[in-house]
């Protein structure tokens, strides 16, 4: 979305709120996988460890298919057809 946003958005005033979503997609992103990391350190036992990281594969496969879903949705060519 940043390179969309610098690279193709030709008016200055769209730029804007499209490079802070994508700055804070990233910063959100960022601060997710600092948090899984520092919860994976703070457990003690092997089997906690294996549990916790099952579940965030879990998380990341129902992400990947949300994202997935909304890649053929209208609001998308919409949006893409207003900003270009």
């Amino acid at each position: 979305m940043l390179n969309h946003s610098l690279f193709y958005t030709k008016a200055i005033g769209r730029q804007l709120p499209q490079v802070m979503i994508a700055l804070m997609n990233f910063g959100g992103t960022f601060l997710c996988e600092a948090a899984n990391i520092l919860l994976l350190c703070t457990i003690g036992n092997a089997q906690d460890i294996i549990i916790n990281m099952i579940a965030f594969m879990v998380i990341a496969e129902i992400q990947y298919y949300y994202a997935k879903s909304l890649q053929n949705d209208a609001i998308k060519e919409e949006v893409k057809a207003a900003t270009l």
